[in-house]
């Protein structure tokens, strides 16, 4: 029969005092993975001081804490800081640990930043306020090269995994644990940084298994996250004796086991909590209805119930220079929280009950759904005076901002189009595979861009639940024009004049967005003499004429690949089809984007609306 321990401190003290302690020294500096950013400063001898003031600033704090933030210097030489030991470390191997990654590091410079994974501590450095990421796209794994033969080994690997996700983030966020059959052993361990909230760590270490998992049957993998760091082994690699030592000073036997005994109740207590929030914020028990927004933000959800004065001052009393343009239903501020952390603010206007269930909706949808490529909600404030959202601050405003600004648009070379259009897709992708959700809202302006211009899909006001399966939901009457949400020139035509909802309407939206990128106009704006012409009929017009090299963007460099270009454009074409069964999936296009020349792409038939436009 197969033995489970889920290893919190508390139940790890009573399992260390009746077994031997390892007596294999374990070194925890070995580096596993170091990354420079690509980007450099102006003023190298200036970011170098930041990084020293910086590093001797947590110095103190690693000593005692074993972890430490710190930001230093102005915009744009100002640098943050963060830096953490695996928590089973002693505080001499901390010490070791962090000075050693913390001279590696140093070796960035003139880089705008970087991290460094040791087995026992990380250190990132960064241009910007990166402290409540939990992934990125700089994300990595590595696998051991010896292979288990083990038929039971992957599944242990699993549940270890799987153990370390749900217990770490509710333990201080970390957790270890083990799982064995007969003499088959697997050991895990999962921490996460200290900036992140519960929910940003399980979403963090969720990646991390998902990531290691791909390694099997390899004995060892480590995921190497913006915000965590897991590792499963077939050998016990943490240290038991400095994970003794987080709790425990000198005392009786009868305190350290009645102190175990303490943690393992609270750990029952706390799983049983656990379940309760889970099933009751369970997408098969919640429904979107109408309720009062406290309660949303509130009633079985992980987001933070921000003060009102946190708020207030963190925009230093909503000041206008803090404003950063009007979303819907509401204003969004710029603000800065007490520990440097940037935000986005939104006061919300709600006046009436459709405004109402469309917040309601976007919290409910984006509190369940977190992926790299989504905007991240944070948590709510609600007074009897005002309503607020708060979310992650990306510094580049949204794509509409930059690509439709004749100055701001040279910025965005193809590499960086590329990737937003790449990172689009890949959200895109989430939402409908694995949360089944339509958008419905697919357009430039709900395309945020963080300070690298990675995109993050926004505004889920209009999202809807679709049944498994992804089939259409076909309304049982004509629709009327009120039950018809969404933005006019990206909404696709069976949407429009048959309500039929499917993940089909937002390929159709990203196709026009595809289109708008590539070529630099809006859609609905294209300069024609035929005021019925359009973005999409223009370029379909072309690609028949095999002129489509004329809509390329001219303020792209003139180095690009323009046969790459025309290939992502044809992509676009792909998704406008009158016809939602020729459009292709998310799944589809990334493989498209992604793929080399030698992919054949199909050939696009007639977007709608062409008939109007000759």
């Amino acid at each position: 029969m197969a033995l489970t321990f889920i290893f919190s401190l508390a139940v790890l003290l009573t399992l260390t005092l009746l077994t031997p302690l390892n007596s294999t020294k374990i070194s925890r500096v070995d580096v596993l993975g170091w990354i420079c950013n690509n980007g450099t400063v102006s003023d190298d001898e200036a970011y170098r001081r930041s990084y020293q003031i910086n590093i001797d600033a947590i110095r103190d704090d690693m000593k005692h804490a074993k972890f430490g933030i710190h930001e230093h210097g102005d915009p744009p030489q100002k640098m943050y800081v963060l830096s953490q030991c695996v928590s089973d470390l002693l505080p001499d191997e901390c010490n070791l640990c962090w000075s050693r990654a913390t001279d590696l590091l140093s070796q960035c410079f003139p880089a705008t930043g970087g991290w460094i994974h040791l087995d026992g501590c990380f250190v990132r450095a960064d241009n910007y306020s990166f402290y409540l990421e939990p992934v990125s796209h700089q994300d990595t794994k590595i696998c051991a090269s010896d292979k288990e033969k083990a038929a039971e080994f992957k599944g242990l690997v699993t549940e270890v995994t799987k153990c370390i996700v749900e217990t770490a983030p509710y333990s201080q966020g970390f957790s270890v644990a083990q799982r064995s059959i007969g003499d088959l052993k697997v050991y895990g361990l999962g921490i996460c940084w200290r900036t992140l909230d519960d929910e940003l760590c399980k979403l963090c270490l969720a990646d991390g298994a998902l990531s290691v998992s791909s390694c099997l049957p390899s004995k060892e993998g480590f995921a190497l996250n913006a915000g965590c760091y897991l590792r499963y082994s077939n050998y016990t690699f943490f240290n038991e004796r400095g994970l003794l030592s987080m709790s425990l000073t000198k005392g009786h036997m009868v305190n350290i086991l009645g102190l175990s005994m303490v943690g393992v109740l609270a750990i029952a207590v706390g799983f049983w909590c656990g379940k309760c929030i889970y099933m009751r914020a369970s997408p098969k028990k919640k429904k979107l209805k109408e309720k009062e927004s406290q309660s949303i933000c509130n009633n079985g959800s992980h987001l933070m119930s921000f003060k009102y004065s946190t708020l207030e001052k963190a925009t230093d009393h909503f000041n206008e220079s803090c404003k950063l343009g009007v979303g819907g239903y509401g204003e969004v501020f710029k603000g800065t929280l007490s520990d440097g952390r940037e935000i986005a603010i939104k006061r919300l206007h709600i006046s009436g009950k459709k405004p109402r269930d469309e917040i309601h909706n976007e919290i409910d949808v984006i509190s369940r759904c977190q992926h790299k490529n989504l905007v991240l909600l944070l948590g709510c404030c609600f007074t009897n005076m005002n309503s607020f959202i708060v979310y992650e601050y990306l510094a580049n405003t949204s794509l509409d901002h930059v690509l439709f600004n004749p100055e701001k648009k040279k910025e965005l070379d193809w590499k960086k189009r590329r990737t937003i259009i790449l990172g689009t897709a890949k959200g895109l992708e989430y939402l409908h595979e694995a949360c089944k959700i339509i958008h419905r809202d697919i357009k430039a302006s709900n395309v945020l861009l963080d300070l690298k211009y990675k995109p993050k899909i926004s505004d889920f006001g209009l999202a809807k639940f679709y049944p498994e399966g992804g089939k259409d939901i076909i309304p049982s009457s004509s629709p009327s024009p009120s039950s018809i949400a969404g933005t006019l020139g990206y909404m696709a035509p069976e949407y429009i004049s048959k309500g039929r909802l499917s993940n089909k309407i937002d390929a159709y939206s990203f196709g026009v967005l595809v289109l708008e990128i590539t070529s630099g106009f809006r859609n609905n704006k294209f300069p024609s003499d035929n005021s019925l012409e359009t973005l999409v009929t223009q370029v379909w017009k072309c690609f028949a004429s095999d002129k489509l090299e004329e809509m390329i963007d001219k303020d792209m460099e003139e180095e690009i690949d323009k046969t790459e270009v025309k290939r992502v454009m044809l992509i676009g074409l792909l998704c406008t089809q009158e016809s939602p069964r020729l459009r292709p999936t998310m799944s589809k296009v990334i493989q498209m984007v992604t793929s080399s020349t030698d992919f054949v792409l199909p050939t696009p038939t007639k977007p709608p609306f062409l008939h109007y436009s000759m």
